[in-house]
Formats: structure tokens, sequence, C-alpha cells
């Protein structure tokens, strides 16, 4: 009889802040998470180089991945890391009531993957953490749970 794959978690943190209140709030989750046996990764994405947004090209429908990410953009580890992962959280900061440029990079490109590849990320666990200290935290909220819910 073999022995059963823990679960995987993966967790974006869109703050420039490798140790800010969204990684600190992150890191409460996957205390959590690791009590239970949970096995827990920390994307740290808010300081990546090289990130744009989707364009809509499509041709990620073709290959799964994303055409324009040249060597220095990591859109296409960090959404094999979704694949890989069994549950994905998407932590940001909230900025001007919304969240990290980064943040919305991974969003709406890993989203078009998603959904061009017929719904890739179908049955995975999500979750979103939000960091505030004013306004705003509702519509960052509302944007990263409807991100996870979108399928084909």
């Amino acid at each position: 009889m073999t022995t059963p794959k823990p679960l995987k978690v993966v967790a974006f943190n869109g703050s420039f802040k490798q140790n800010g209140n969204t990684a600190q709030l992150i890191e409460l989750v996957f205390s959590e998470l690791r009590k239970e046996g949970i096995e827990c990764e920390l994307v740290t994405i808010g300081n990546a180089k090289y990130v744009s947004g989707c364009i809509g090209c499509g041709k990620c429908a073709e290959t799964h991945k994303c055409a324009r990410a040249g060597p220095e953009d990591p859109i296409n580890t960090w959404f094999a890391k979704m694949l890989e992962a069994d549950g994905i959280i998407l932590g940001s900061p909230t900025q001007f009531a919304n969240v990290s440029v980064e943040m919305k990079s991974l969003i709406d490109r890993c989203g078009f993957m998603n959904i061009t590849g017929g719904g890739m990320l179908k049955h995975k666990i999500g979750a979103a953490v939000v960091a505030v200290r004013r306004g705003g935290a509702a519509s960052v909220f509302d944007e990263r749970k409807q991100a996870l819910s979108v399928t084909p």
C-alpha cells in the first residue's frame, strides 16, 4: 500500500516587503495548515522584475504557457506552482483600494491561462489574505475571491 501524497498549498505574496504584514498573515495561515500536515510554500511576487499584464493574445490556449513571458518573467513558473498545488492563497497589501500591480498581473495572466486551458485550476482550494491599513479591504478581498472562482 502506498502512502498518500501530502497536500500542498502555495501562497503568493504580492507585497514588496518580504516580511511585511501580508507575509505575516500568510504565515499565520501556514501555521494552521502545517499542524494538519499540509506542505506550504511561499512565493514572494511583490518584488519581481519584468512582470507585465496580460495582452489577451490567446497563445496560451495552444501552449498552456504565456507566450509573452521572456526568460526573466516568472509567470510560467508561478502558474506551474499553481498547477502542482492542491490549494492556492493569494495575498496582497491593499494599495489604493486594489491589489498590488504584481498580484494583478498574476491574477490576469494565470487566470487567462486557466480559462483558455479548459479550467486547469478547477477543483483547487483557494483563499485570499488581505493586509490593509485603511479602507479598500472589501474590494481587494472580493477581487481575489472572484479570481479564485473563475472557471471556463
